[in-house]
């Protein structure tokens, strides 16, 4: 494929409505900010009686979600702009598991540093128990009282236990919520090029696409045992990173070329880690915590048949949406 032919716009005047791309940014932001706060809301809110099979069931089908986005979306569409003739000769006949290689290595990262924040966490709460312990008798039962209030899932006896399980929680949100993210950058890129008849089977396709992700990411980031505030802080990235790669995209629309070596290279090598950090996230810390967790009682026969279902149905659900977006 020749240079011209890689890097030519296929933007047309009368096929582009501005007005209508603009109002799908709004669209996409109120969607993706509204499913990710819903979990919150309703968990933080005294007003909401939501019973606790609901959440159950919304935490694994985002599960499936997330295990979908990381298998159908985004490692295909890795390999795809990754060994595309115009990204290179390299890439596309002399090594093609280039990809593989990239996946490999930001999942490897990732549990290095899960690692080492964890350590860092477990090490500085353990410093504040021991100097707790230290002072008179009266202070060190209001510390291990307001210990037990703010880790109440654990069935340790030993705090710093207690404090290390809460740390992987956050971290392990974190992880997903950044691949998510990153991925939701390009997903709203290729709506704000999209021109046409596309772009309405593709704005609809992206909004159920951050529906559902919102919702996975928000019933986790609700499970966690943080503030409130912090809980609503977390959902903001999510919610504005696709509006972003919307904007850029209308901003950039009469020279974006989606064959253009720069665009396939840099879209691959972010896509490929985004997924090497999902499939870390899933495997490594949701689906352990979720049914081999050792710190807390295995799940009853029916509650592990539900969960296995809602994962099921999750992963149905957004691999047909591989098939628009």
């Amino acid at each position: 494929m020749s240079t011209q032919e890689c890097t030519v716009s296929g933007y047309s005047d009368s096929e582009y409505n501005l007005p209508l791309q603009v109002g799908g940014v709004f669209i996409i932001m109120v969607i993706s900010i509204v499913t990710c706060l819903f979990a919150v809301v309703v968990k933080t809110t005294s007003g909401f009686k939501v019973p606790s099979i609901v959440f159950f069931v919304v935490q694994h089908f985002g599960t499936g979600i997330i295990t979908s986005t990381a298998f159908v979306h985004l490692l295909p569409e890795a390999f795809l702009t990754l060994t595309n003739p115009c990204a290179g000769k390299f890439l596309s006949e002399t090594f093609p598991g280039f990809p593989g290689v990239i996946i490999m290595i930001s999942g490897l990262i990732m549990f290095g540093v899960e690692a080492w924040i964890k350590y860092c966490i477990y090490h500085s709460s353990a410093a504040e128990l021991q100097q707790s312990d230290s002072q008179p008798s009266m202070d060190s039962l209001s510390a291990s009282s307001n210990t037990q209030r703010t880790l109440p899932f654990s069935n340790s006896k030993d705090p710093k236990q207690d404090i290390n399980i809460e740390s992987s929680e956050i971290v392990t949100v974190m992880v997903l919520e950044l691949g998510v993210v990153v991925h939701s950058v390009f997903v709203g890129l290729s709506l704000g090029t999209a021109q046409g008849p596309t772009f309405w089977s593709l704005l609809i396709a992206v909004a159920f696409h951050q529906g559902f992700e919102g919702l996975a990411l928000g019933v986790r980031l609700a499970n966690l045992r943080i503030k409130t505030f912090y809980q609503v802080l977390a959902c903001l990235p999510f919610g504005f990173t696709a509006p972003l790669g919307q904007a850029i995209g209308i901003a950039a629309r009469k020279s974006f070329s989606e064959n253009s070596p720069t665009v396939l290279v840099t879209i691959g090598i972010i896509n490929c880690i985004s997924t090497g950090l999902l499939i870390y996230g899933i495997y490594v810390d949701i689906l352990v915590h979720d049914f081999m967790n050792q710190y807390e009682e295995p799940l009853s026969k029916p509650k592990a048949i539900c969960a296995t279902i809602s994962i099921l149905l999750g992963l149905v659900c957004m691999s047909v949406l591989a098939a628009w977006a």
